[in-house]
């Protein structure tokens, strides 16, 4: 509340940049997480009918990745300078990390060019294309968040579940900033990147403390043992099919035949796709042989699409046309979205 006070008098009284800065983090004051920050400051500059009248800059540790800069201006923030993250590539290119002698103004190029390539990348997927109709959009839900939270930081925005209220955010908040400084002052670099612990977020690891992932290696040892194939032999002699537990049908059906169905209990809808990697692509005629053609179940010469996520099943309608192919031509299996 306090910041946002300030910005909107700041706003009042004629300034036209306010920058939302946490270059004063210390040991006895602890930064507040950027994008609540930015996201309450731009909702109090709407409700006083002030936001066109003043840019909004962040200058933060904290943002490092694409997704980070994609939800700091959909909520508001005009423009980010990741301070640490420059700090990370400097430091990582005078260890000999990249290979090469780039100087520091090639390796902030390098990253700005890298962030602004996945920035359109976001916005394509929404169907966006200038930065302009992205900025102060709002285009994402909340999950985890209080009601609390999400009307004061992002009002507007769905938020269906409820979860961490703003004590609960300053605790976690807290207990990060602690891990940053040893009781003699402070770590060393050296010290730091040697000992801050690994929460498991993107790469699995076990402990108490360790992120929980859905796709932990137990699961897919499970799945692995559950779709393991057996041979069946079918009433034509020369020919044998792999019948499997499940198989799956997604917006490219390529290979999607009466015998890869029928061989079957379970048949998978893969509604939108967001649970494998990849956006769809396209293999050009000249490319689809008679080797990739049969494997696809195709036609040699012909290009094959595979669409991108989101792009097969527009409406309920087409889902139940879907389920009903499906269970004429496997009435005896399962059939699961």
């Amino acid at each position: 509340a306090r910041v946002c006070k300030e910005a909107t008098t700041a706003a009042k009284e004629g300034f036209q940049i306010i920058i939302l800065s946490d270059r004063s983090s210390s040991e006895k004051c602890a930064p507040m997480p950027s994008l609540l920050v930015s996201g309450a400051v731009h909702q109090a500059l709407v409700s006083e009918k002030l936001r066109t009248q003043v840019a909004l800059v962040l200058e933060s540790g904290e943002p490092f990745e694409v997704a980070h800069h994609a939800l700091l201006l959909t909520f508001g923030c005009d423009a980010v300078f990741p301070y640490m993250a420059y700090e990370a590539l400097q430091l990582l290119g005078d260890s000999g990390k990249f290979g090469e002698s780039w100087s520091k103004e090639e390796k902030f190029a390098k990253y700005q060019k890298a962030v602004g390539k996945g920035l359109l990348k976001i916005m394509a997927k929404m169907g966006i294309s200038t930065l302009r109709s992205y900025k102060g959009a709002q285009i994402a839900d909340a999950i985890g968040l209080s009601k609390e939270v999400a009307e004061m930081c992002f009002t507007g925005i769905a938020s269906q579940l409820s979860g961490l209220g703003f004590e609960q955010i300053a605790l976690r908040t807290l207990s990060v900033h602690d891990r940053g400084f040893s009781p003699d002052g402070g770590y060393t670099v050296k010290s730091l990147f040697s000992s801050l612990p690994n929460e498991g977020k993107y790469h699995y690891r076990q402990g108490a403390d360790a992120e929980k992932h859905l796709n932990d290696p137990m699961v897919i040892a499970k799945l692995q043992e559950a779709a393991e194939p057996t041979l069946v032999q079918l009433t034509h002699p020369s020919r044998l099919f792999t019948t499997t537990w499940s198989k799956q049908v997604a917006s490219g059906r390529f290979g999607v035949t009466m015998e890869y169905l029928s061989n079957a209990q379970e048949l998978q809808i893969k509604m939108a796709q967001g649970a494998k990697p990849g956006e769809g692509g396209e293999l050009p005629g000249k490319k689809v042989h008679g080797g990739i053609a049969k494997t696809r179940n195709s036609t040699p010469g012909v290009g094959l699409i595979s669409p991108p996520p989101h792009h097969d099943i527009y409406s309920i309608e087409d889902l139940a046309q879907l389920i009903f192919d499906l269970k004429n031509s496997n009435p005896d299996a399962g059939v699961s979205v």
